[in-house]
């Protein structure tokens, strides 16, 4: 907390003549009758005639007095948080990242990391209630080295995200600086930029978080215990369990062995963890870790030379001499960070920057006021109305607060920056038109603050509340409006903006939103290729695609007329009974809705998938004609009959062939063995010709093996040039009434010779293997009694039966014009 004992360092005193300015103030003149004193430091009052000076008992417990900016100023001694005015009880843990990019845990583990995709520093190991997230982005003058480019803050259900300009972000909205969330009256989280610097204070858990250009710190107290100790907290950096062996870790638990000195700085096993940390590997084609890492080779005797500086603060020399309070382990590894830096391209004076930074966050009130003078480093350039100072206060009167400087709640201090001149305001925001990020101000020229305590730029224009309160900012006065988008528009946020914009399929600026005619483009829906038609909707279009077609734009090609096309079009690998539309007609511009569907079994896995179940099972008996035509049975218990009417469709509308799968019964030749043969050529014909089977002279049923091919042909005992028998029933009787002599099963009968009902019936029922009765009075094959037996189809030629399957221009064409 803030501590003073006067509220008054600056007076101002009317009168034509200059007054006594004590203790070595100065006179300024600040107006036509306006004067003030503008005492030393360690002075107040109108005249300056009050002498400061810290006094035993003037702090709390762990907690020192410094004299600053006309007030005593009472601090937590580092690794220390609390009120300094009472005590600083509360032992803290430092993690920072910085340079190129260099990383130090909570424990004090060191190593480096350059992957430029988004990864947690901190996160809660079982929950994403919480997370520091950072990004690296590459160096321009190194491709192969990464530095910290921005890191969002989820906390306490926001998102607060600071850019490497320093603009911040809560909830994806660019917001002013300070930010009070959710008031300044009762603050939770406190987003402040007092120069450089973004400080963003954790109220409820006590956490700061400190954030440079190429540099971010973060500071926790001990209490409450969720940030430290293991299976708590993940990360980046560490677990916090007072154990820097162990920090490397990856998210499924694997360790990197960390040697007991605590420096990793490069290494490639631990660079592999590290990656399993990325928060999202896609955004912005962003590089992991494993992928950057490199050997930076340099002229390390002169990078040495150049950080110089920091060595000799390790013996408590040179302009860094009081960084030596910060143990000589770390300024060891400030100095290797230093030499790396410089190495992979770094300017000079950019790494001492660096190692100024880390500094004064672990040393507040740190005197280094000289190092820029002496490293003949230049000092940054301020803006109008302000000068650069190497003890520039984190609490200068602003825009925001006409009295920031002696507000409780600012805990003071300083760091280098620029100093506002004598009647000038601070304003962190600066106007979106200069090279600076903030401006002093007349007070005049000054902004507006609304009624939760947060700062509103001169002449701002803000929508706020899901655009439903319009806010402007003039001649510091703010006014606020409702607001509406068009009944067809949304907000979104823009480039960090809330904005009206018209939803998808509307066209406008958000306040006035017409419907989009998607479909007055002849492609949509694919509708100039014929393959669907598009219907306009609001804010919307809807595709129809026609069989086969499919997709948001019915762009693919889907048909399902058997099996083979759910392999080739579907991707359907498994064995198993799905729906096909046998009877398709796709060129009538039918839907998949209008078709009509069946349920088969499809075997995907033997003699390369593909096949339809056309016939199996033992329910062949005691079936009509009629329903032969239509079939029956169950596809998933694989006792099933496709039909006559479906088999004559498949295999007349695209060339087809017939596998033929026989489990014999063993006999005194062969032994109890399974089978398979395969009709190239296979077609059934319509009612017209009771179904009759053709089968091509070419097309012979060769069986797969040299013995199984001395019982194939089995079936074909007709001339195989003309069309074969007709399908027969017990009610379309065949001349000999073969149907009856086979259980009523119905098949294509065919005499052959003393043979009268032919060689084959493979829809028999089953014979019982080892009778010697009836033997052909059952399923038979080569006038032979077998044990079972199966019939697929599939499209002949596969997998190159389809033009839009095969990548053969000569076959497509041919595929074409069948």
């Amino acid at each position: 907390m803030l501590s003073y004992r006067n509220s008054a360092s600056l007076a101002s005193i009317k009168g034509p003549q200059e007054p006594a300015c004590k203790n070595n103030g100065t006179f300024v003149i600040t107006g036509p009758n306006s004067f003030i004193c503008k005492c030393p430091e360690n002075t107040f009052g109108a005249d300056c005639s009050v002498i400061l000076t810290c006094e035993v008992g003037n702090c709390g417990s762990n907690a020192t007095c410094t004299i600053f900016n006309n007030k005593k100023i009472c601090t937590c001694l580092p690794g220390y948080t609390g009120n300094p005015n009472v005590a600083c009880n509360i032992r803290t843990k430092t993690a920072c990242v910085s340079g190129d990019p260099h990383y130090t845990t909570f424990d004090g583990a060191v190593f480096d990391y350059m992957g430029t995709c988004p990864y947690y520093l901190m996160k809660p190991c079982n929950s994403n209630s919480f997370s520091v997230i950072a990004t690296n982005a590459l160096l321009p003058n190194n491709p192969s080295v990464s530095t910290l480019k921005e890191f969002t803050l989820k906390i306490q259900g926001h998102e607060f995200k600071v850019n490497f300009n320093l603009q911040l972000f809560v909830d994806g909205i660019n917001s002013n600086y300070p930010y009070y969330w959710p008031s300044k009256v009762n603050p939770k989280i406190i987003a402040t930029k007092p120069t450089n610097a973004v400080y963003i204070h954790d109220n409820f858990t006590g956490a700061v978080f400190t954030y440079y250009q190429h540099f971010l710190c973060a500071e926790i107290p001990e209490f409450p215990s969720s940030f430290y100790g293991n299976d708590t907290m993940c990360g980046l950096w560490g677990n916090g369990n007072n154990i820097c062996t162990d920090d490397i870790q990856a998210q499924n638990g694997v360790n990197f062995s960390v040697p007991s000195s605590c420096i990793v700085h490069t290494n490639l096993s631990a660079t592999y963890l590290m990656d399993t940390w990325v928060a999202n590997n896609v955004v912005d084609s962003c590089i992991p870790g494993g992928s950057l890492l490199t050997n930076t080779i340099c002229n390390t005797t002169l990078a040495q030379t150049q950080c110089d500086l920091i060595l000799q603060a390790i013996i408590n020399t040179g302009p860094f001499a009081a960084c030596s309070g910060m143990n000589r382990k770390v300024l060891e590894a400030r100095y290797h960070d230093c030499t790396y830096d410089i190495c992979s391209g770094m300017s000079r004076c950019d790494a001492l920057n660096d190692f100024a930074h880390h500094c004064t966050v672990a040393i507040p009130f740190v005197n280094i006021a000289g190092w820029r003078s002496i490293s003949n480093c230049s000092f940054p350039k301020c803006p109008p109305h302000s000068k650069y100072s190497m003890k520039t206060p984190k609490c200068q009167k602003s825009c925001s607060d006409l009295n920031y400087d002696r507000s409780s709640s600012c805990q003071d201090g300083y760091e280098e920056g620029c100093i506002c001149d004598a009647n000038y305001f601070y304003d962190a925001n600066g106007d979106n038109t200069t090279e600076f990020q903030f401006m002093c101000r007349l007070q005049a020229d000054c902004g507006c603050v609304d009624p939760n305590g947060n700062y509103h730029r001169p002449n701002e224009y803000k929508l706020q509340n899901n655009c439903t309160l319009a806010t402007t900012c003039i001649n510091g006065s703010l006014t606020s409006e409702p607001h509406a988008c068009s009944i067809n528009g949304q907000c979104a946020i823009i480039n960090g903006s809330p904005t009206c914009q018209c939803r998808s399929g509307y066209i406008g600026d958000g306040y006035n939103c017409t419907d989009i005619n998607e479909c007055l483009n002849p492609n949509m829906c694919g509708a100039n290729l014929g393959q669907g038609i598009c219907t306009d909707l609001p804010g919307a279009y809807e595709c129809t695609c026609y069989s086969p077609y499919s997709g948001l734009q019915c762009e693919n090609y889907t048909p399902s007329r058997h099996c083979a096309d759910l392999q080739l079009f579907h991707g359907v690998t498994e064995n198993g009974t799905y729906s096909i539309s046998i009877d398709a007609n796709y060129n009538s511009n039918m839907t998949d809705e209008d078709l009509t569907w069946i349920e088969v079994f499809c075997d995907m896995e033997s003699n390369g998938g593909g096949w339809t179940l056309m016939a199996h099972g033992n329910e062949s008996g005691g079936k009509t004609f009629n329903d032969y035509v239509n079939g029956f049975g169950d596809p998933i218990s694989l006792n099933v009959w496709l039909g006559l009417e479906n088999i004559h469709s498949m295999t007349t509308t695209t060339p087809t062939s017939l596998r033929v799968v026989l489990e014999q019964c063993a006999t005194e030749t062969y032994p109890d063995e399974t089978e398979e043969c395969i009709y190239p050529f296979f077609k059934v014909s319509d009612l017209k010709t009771q179904y009759s089977v053709f089968i091509n002279s070419s097309s012979t049923c060769n069986g797969t093996t040299s013995e199984s091919q001395k019982r194939f042909d089995g079936w074909i005992s007709w001339n195989p040039s003309k069309i074969g028998p007709k399908f027969s029933t017990f009610d379309k009787k065949h001349e000999y009434n073969c149907s009856s002599k086979y259980f009523n099963t119905g098949w294509w009968y065919y005499k052959n010779g003393n043979n009268l009902c032919g060689n084959a019936n493979l829809n028999g029922l089953r014979y019982p293997c080892g009778r010697n009765v009836g033997q052909d009075m059952y399923l038979t094959w080569n006038r032979n009694p077998i044990a079972d037996a199966y019939m697929y189809l599939r499209p002949y030629g596969f997998p190159n039966y389809d033009y839009h399957y095969t990548n053969d221009p000569a076959a497509q064409l041919l595929l074409m014009n069948k």
